[in-house]
């Protein structure tokens, strides 16, 4: 595996950076948190990011949860996560889509 080094740094940082680690474990991606201000992303080595560092200032004022989506969203952009989560089974996408119908969100 390799590593991607992830710095922030701004008044809320330390929050920022709790929330974009939770968010990259619930998608299944493997960190460590060395300081309170950075995370290491293990990436997979086949599908390598196109940089192996990246740093962010965080504005103070931006909710930290808009601070985080917005790393998300670049690390994503620079190929070093895909957003995306796993594939539904079959059964429980019909059962969303079914859902979504019954509410008259889709056709």
């Amino acid at each position: 595996m390799t590593t991607m080094h992830i710095e922030m740094e701004g008044d809320n940082a330390a929050e920022v950076v709790r929330y974009v680690g939770k968010r990259l474990v619930e998608l299944g991606y493997a960190i460590t948190q060395p300081t309170d201000q950075t995370l290491e992303l293990e990436m997979n080595p086949e599908t390598p990011a196109l940089v192996d560092s990246m740093r962010w200032r965080i504005s103070p004022h931006d909710p930290v949860d808009f601070a985080g989506e917005k790393v998300l969203d670049d690390l994503e952009t620079e190929g070093a996560i895909s957003l995306k989560q796993a594939d539904l089974p079959e059964e429980d996408e019909e059962a969303i889509r079914q859902r979504l119908q019954d509410l008259g969100y889709i056709e």
